[in-house]
């Protein structure tokens, strides 16, 4: 019986590994004109491109937000930095209708939290 089970399961794994079609992808890749930033941040946390081509980036660092929009061309449209409170900690987004909307949850006291809806970036605005 375990044999009849092991050949079932080497003949599904063959049909499921012979069945498996090759995929190719187109990667463009284009390069951006460099700049320094103002302030210092370990990585970007939120990106959204809306189909007009434009770019909005939200980034953290120790004691900021920053918030951007490039264009098609990746030329940098706004720029806008956001205090940030000490125990503030980014949470999540949402980004629908060309809109990003970033949560952070703010705790002052260890049993106190406070949320935040700390930035919008809305790309229609941005021509």
């Amino acid at each position: 019986m375990k044999k009849i089970v092991l050949v079932a399961l080497c003949c599904l794994l063959g049909y499921v590994l012979h069945s498996q079609e090759e995929v190719t992808t187109k990667l463009k890749i284009t390069e951006s004109a460099q700049f320094k930033d103002e302030v210092k941040v370990d990585g970007i946390d939120v990106v959204y491109k809306n189909p007009a081509g434009k770019t909005a980036i939200v980034r953290f660092g120790r004691k900021n937000i920053l918030l951007d929009v490039f264009n098609g061309n990746l030329d940098k449209e706004f720029f806008k930095i956001i205090k940030k409170e000490k125990k503030e900690v980014y949470k999540g987004h949402l980004s629908f209708d060309d809109e990003i909307k970033v949560f952070t949850v703010y705790s002052p006291k260890k049993k106190e939290k406070e949320i935040f809806n700390i930035g919008i970036i809305n790309l229609k605005k941005h021509k």
